[in-house]
């Protein structure tokens, strides 16, 4: 069920899959997409994974990860998901993380990092020990959790061959919301009420450089291999046929600022007189609500 809230489009957890695509206007510009498939089935345990694919590269995200979420998710998915990211601990948006960290436990091809409220590293410690680890000495994977603040960061570091057992804190830092960036997306949180804190997450795509055609036209240009100069951030002349400009200036004038998709997932929050003033600014400009 799809619904609009203003310009929101808002999702419930039943439909299943949401391709959001982001075509820019310059044929030198790739496509960027944003796949969004909701795991589970109401009224059993939900998960979103959402894949943020800029063409050269993608960051592969999973939100919650209740019971069976992942029970048609094919293997080579599951272990190639970067990030999960856990809205609380209730049994529900937890109960799955055995198969997860099942088929992740030794990998070492790429970080394995998780986020939370505070509180889910010391949760997460008692999943990672809670099984024999009679061979740890040959293992070597790490394992960060960040516990996240409403203004902080809390990372600590886990390491298989120490069998899990020890906390180790792998830094504090600030943040203005924005958790998490990579080249093809960022993602933010926001702390929320549900008997404790509870994060709703957003995924915004990167925002890109473009060519505006209509001042392309107003200047006399045509498009060239000048163009991946401009884009480059090049300084000082650039020379287009006969007639020098100066890069800056040109830029200014041709280049224009995109946003990309957005999406948002909420879950399991109290939507009181005190929250609502918080969650309608957060979730301004945002495309697809998951609820």
């Amino acid at each position: 069920m799809a619904s609009e809230i203003g310009s929101l489009a808002w999702v419930a957890l039943l439909d299943r899959s949401t391709r959001l695509e982001a075509d820019l206007n310059s044929r030198n510009e790739a496509k960027i997409v944003l796949d969004v498939k909701i795991l589970g089935f109401p009224p059993n345990d939900n998960a979103l994974l959402v894949l943020a694919d800029g063409g050269q590269s993608t960051t592969r995200m999973m939100f919650d990860c209740g019971a069976d979420t992942l029970a048609d998710v094919p293997l080579s998915d599951v272990q190639a998901i970067d990030h999960l990211f856990l809205s609380h601990l209730h049994m529900d948006h937890i109960s799955g993380f055995d198969a997860f960290f099942r088929v992740n436990f030794q990998r070492r091809n790429r970080q394995n990092q998780i986020w939370g409220p505070t509180g889910t590293a010391q949760i997460l410690q008692h999943r990672f020990q809670g099984f024999w680890w009679s061979h740890a000495a040959e293992l070597d994977a790490t394992w960060l959790v960040h516990d996240v603040g409403e203004t902080f960061i809390q990372s600590w570091r886990f390491e298989a061959n120490e069998a899990f057992a020890v906390v180790h804190d792998a830094g504090r830092s600030d943040h203005d919301g924005i958790i998490l960036k990579t080249r093809e997306a960022s993602v933010s949180a926001i702390p929320l009420k549900h008997h404790g804190l509870c994060l709703g997450y957003a995924v915004r795509e990167a925002e890109k450089q473009t060519i505006d055609p209509s001042a392309l036209a107003a200047l006399g240009l045509r498009t060239g291999a000048w163009l991946g100069q401009l884009k480059s951030g090049v300084a000082g002349p650039i020379q287009i046929g006969e007639v020098s400009y100066d890069a800056d200036e040109l830029r200014a004038k041709v280049m224009q600022t995109q946003s990309g998709d957005s999406i948002a997932y909420l879950t399991d929050f109290l939507a009181d007189d005190e929250q609502r003033p918080r969650i309608a600014p957060y979730l301004a400009g945002v495309k697809t609500l998951y609820a």
